[in-house]
């Protein structure tokens, strides 16, 4: 009995050692936020990758596809890492099924990336969306809505960004490409915002009078993103 009574004790004084010895401040939360490779995207869509980064950052309704709850859950949280300035976790939904609370909740969510499990799924015919990415088919589509993000993903910009991610992506470590990422994110907003300050309107009409100096299509681009971003 007493010996039973002394492990019990060293255990409950070891457990409170450990409490004790945990301190918040020393907990980096960013490493939990990365814990899904971004390379992972990278490496299942080096085709279309360039949708799924346009997606986000013009702040899209997206479903990801996937045969398991774990593999929803995977690529659900790597999402945010293309637009990792935002930090924003909040829009996803890692696996959704078609309750009517879910239903309506995606609805009045306005952007959101969704998991569903399951090609048959009836969640994306319910809610409307603009990107469905299908993991285990390794294949992306967009909706009507989402039309101008497979016309945006040609632009030579979108191409190169794409291209500095996938070199990234080569390394061991991970955080090099959300690092290339997010330097490409950063020289992109810091230009748009020198633009909008050289201009009188900012508007898609006042940037497409600006061709040939922008290429066509890149008015909306530059416009959808100051929009997503709150510049405008």
């Amino acid at each position: 009995y007493l010996l039973s009574l002394n492990n019990q004790n060293r255990k409950s004084f070891e457990d409170k050692e450990l409490a004790l010895s945990f301190r918040e401040d020393s907990f980096d939360s960013r490493r939990a936020l990365i814990s899904s490779p971004l390379k992972g995207l990278v490496q299942t869509f080096p085709e279309d990758f360039g949708l799924l980064w346009l997606a986000m950052a013009l702040k899209r309704r997206i479903f990801i596809v996937a045969s398991s709850a774990d593999q929803a859950l995977q690529f659900v949280r790597a999402m945010p890492l293309l637009v990792w300035h935002r930090s924003n976790w909040g829009l996803l939904r890692p696996v959704v099924t078609a309750t009517a609370q879910e239903i309506k909740d995606l609805e009045q969510a306005g952007i959101f990336c969704a998991g569903v499990i399951g090609e048959d799924s009836p969640v994306p015919r319910k809610v409307a969306h603009d990107l469905l990415v299908n993991v285990g088919e390794r294949s992306i589509v967009t909706t009507e809505s989402g039309k101008d993000i497979s016309t945006l993903s040609g632009l030579k910009i979108v191409k190169d960004i794409v291209s500095s991610v996938r070199e990234a992506a080569n390394s061991a470590n991970d955080q090099d490409s959300i690092k290339a990422l997010a330097t490409k994110m950063k020289d992109l907003l810091s230009q748009i915002t020198r633009l909008k300050q050289n201009l009188s309107s900012f508007t898609v009409e006042e940037l497409s009078n600006m061709q040939p100096s922008l290429p066509q299509h890149m008015p909306h681009l530059v416009f959808s993103l100051a929009m997503a971003e709150g510049l405008c």
